[in-house]
């Protein structure tokens, strides 16, 4: 449960803490992992779009400055500053949600359901079935 929670504040150090720390129950190392990888994606997901972002103001910044700022415009920079935030905010929300929705399963001695980050962690870790005979702790 705690890794699940720190990655809401300490998204990458957190769950990877918990790993390290708390190597001795493979429940407990399998939702770290899952934490971490999870983290991982959601970061991999917001670089890329914070890159494709910066692109696109770069480029109309640059195509901008060609013709002299004639015909400059600000709207469309606010328009997409607040796309921008409110998709960033939605990631928030979701990574969120999702965190919290993991740390309450992992309390309660559940497995995580199937998904991208389970069946990486599946093939790191192996199956969940496997360790299904130990008590979580």
């Amino acid at each position: 449960m705690l890794a699940h929670g720190s990655g809401i504040f300490f998204p990458v150090l957190g769950p990877l803490a918990v790993f390290i720390l708390q190597s001795k129950s493979r429940f407990v190392r399998y939702h770290a992992l899952h934490a971490f990888i999870g983290t991982l994606v959601l970061n991999l997901f917001l670089f890329i779009f914070g890159a494709i972002s910066i692109t696109i103001t770069v480029i109309g910044l640059y195509n901008q400055y060609q013709r002299n700022f004639e015909n400059f415009e600000w709207w469309p920079i606010m328009l997409k500053s607040v796309i921008t935030w409110a998709i960033l905010g939605l990631i928030a929300l979701a990574n969120l949600t999702m965190n919290v929705s993991q740390a309450l399963s992992a309390n309660g001695g559940h497995w995580p359901m199937k998904g991208m980050t389970t069946s990486i962690v599946n093939r790191i870790l192996g199956k969940p079935s496997q360790f299904s005979a130990e008590a979580p702790s």
